[in-house]
């Protein structure tokens, strides 16, 4: 289940963290994008005015995020078939990293998490004709656990004296 080791991670990871990794793939992807522009021909995106490979590459990156996120093009316009193919792509891939990073953000807001409280005191007594080592586990918060299973380690410091 190779698969969903990244879909787990994005998940588990702080905010901070599946912000920031969204805003990177964001800008990436534009990136990738303005790059193939830019490949496709200087007279790849109709009213362009930017002269040296910078300027192009800023003007194409921005028409690449207008294209992504499906705001429109204002004075920009894709301009031959490899530029038209290129934004008919570049469509697609937008609304399905829009889906998935809906579909993302609902999963993290809707995920049930458990606030696990710890008795301060435990004990040992009898439990089914054995003695056990005891305490009380808690969800503090107001919701339902379901299937929930526990390991306890106990683990412990004992001092040998050498002989």
């Amino acid at each position: 289940m190779r698969s969903l080791h990244l879909y787990h991670a994005l998940l588990t990871m702080s905010w901070t963290r599946f912000l920031v990794f969204v805003v990177l793939a964001y800008l990436f992807v534009n990136l990738l994008f303005a790059g193939a522009f830019l490949l496709c021909g200087p007279d790849a995106l109709s009213g362009s005015i930017a002269v040296g490979i910078g300027p192009r590459l800023l003007e194409a990156f921005f028409f690449s995020v207008r294209t992504l996120s499906t705001i429109g093009y204002g004075d920009l316009t894709p301009n031959g078939l490899a530029a038209n193919l290129l934004v008919t792509l570049e469509a697609i891939v937008g609304l399905l990293t829009i889906a998935l990073a809906t579909g993302l953000v609902f999963a993290r807001f809707s995920r049930p998490r458990a606030l696990i409280v710890f008795s301060e005191q435990a004990l040992i007594a009898p439990y089914r004709d054995i003695s056990a080592f005891e305490f009380r586990v808690a969800n503090e918060r107001n919701s339902q656990l379901t299937n929930v299973s526990a390991r306890v380690v106990l683990s412990r410091w004992e001092t040998v004296h050498d002989q």
